[in-house]
């Protein structure tokens, strides 16, 4: 009687040789133009940040009065200005005619005035009016109103950046954050506030939106990869592995990640070759 012949393995072997050469078909395809892109695995900093939109404001705004009517004749300085206390900012022409000279009464930056040279000075129903606005001379703020995911991203006490140009950036501290939030055209928003480090020199960019980037995480030297190189497996992190022509999918374990690169904390090593999706 003939035996009968257990052909398991032979099975076995023969689907594992095909699926290496489907795979290694694959590699080569680029020579029939369906090219895949490969990278390597590098070290590199990642950082995780929040960015959002906010206004740069005045600092400690103070409103200088005078007394004397009459009209303006002369402002000696201009708005963005430094002044010391003391320091004389307007000139009033009274009733009989004689100058009345209305100093700064703290050092600080003339911000704006409330009439022209040759408006009138004065107010029937006040005993003192506006004649020029003053800030502190070097602090400014940040002001923005967040959405729900930044606003928990946030905290008092860290560190922002200003972006103005690509080589000109300002640096201050987050130093409020409303947890309640307030309807602004019917969505909830979070107000904060920061203060800015010396910006003296940026008194034309007061008013004006500027990105805000503000640093919630960051791994420096890490192992990392393209976002696109994972592979997701019923929850699991996969990446393919190029090695002598031979892919091989490899589990990983997964850290931060920014818009580009995620951190791989274990499974793969440096400079191994990856495939692309």
């Amino acid at each position: 009687m003939r035996k009968a012949i257990n052909n398991r393995p032979l099975l076995f072997f023969y689907c594992i040789s095909s699926l290496l050469i489907t795979i290694q078909s694959a590699c080569r395809s680029s020579a029939n133009g369906n090219k895949i892109n490969e990278s390597v695995v590098t070290r590199r900093t990642i950082t995780v940040e929040t960015v959002f939109s906010g206004k740069i404001l005045p600092y400690n705004i103070r409103t200088v009065y005078s007394t004397t009517k009459g009209h303006i004749v002369a402002t000696k300085k201009t708005p963005g200005q430094l002044v010391r206390k003391g320091e004389p900012v307007v000139e009033i022409a009274d009733q009989s005619g004689s100058i009345k000279i209305i100093n700064a009464d703290a050092d600080g930056m003339v911000l704006n005035f409330f009439s022209n040279n040759g408006d009138a000075a004065q107010s029937s129903s006040l005993s003192q009016w506006p004649v020029f606005l003053l800030s502190d001379p070097v602090r400014k703020l940040v002001s923005a109103d967040l959405d729900a995911i930044s606003a928990q991203n946030i905290k008092e006490g860290q560190q922002l950046t200003i972006q103005v140009k690509d080589s000109v950036s300002l640096q201050g501290t987050i130093d409020y954050v409303n947890r309640l939030g307030t309807e602004i055209n019917g969505n909830i928003r979070f107000h904060l506030s920061g203060k800015l480090n010396d910006s003296s020199n940026l008194v034309q960019l007061m008013g004006t939106m500027l990105p805000v980037h503000v640093v919630n995480e960051q791994q420096t030297n890490v192992l990392s990869i393209e976002k696109n190189a994972i592979v997701l497996k019923n929850g699991q992190s996969f990446v393919r592995v190029k090695q002598n022509n031979v892919v091989t999918l490899k589990p990983v374990v997964t850290g931060i990640a920014d818009g580009n690169y995620i951190e791989i904390r274990s499974g793969i090593q440096e400079n191994d070759k990856i495939l692309l999706e």
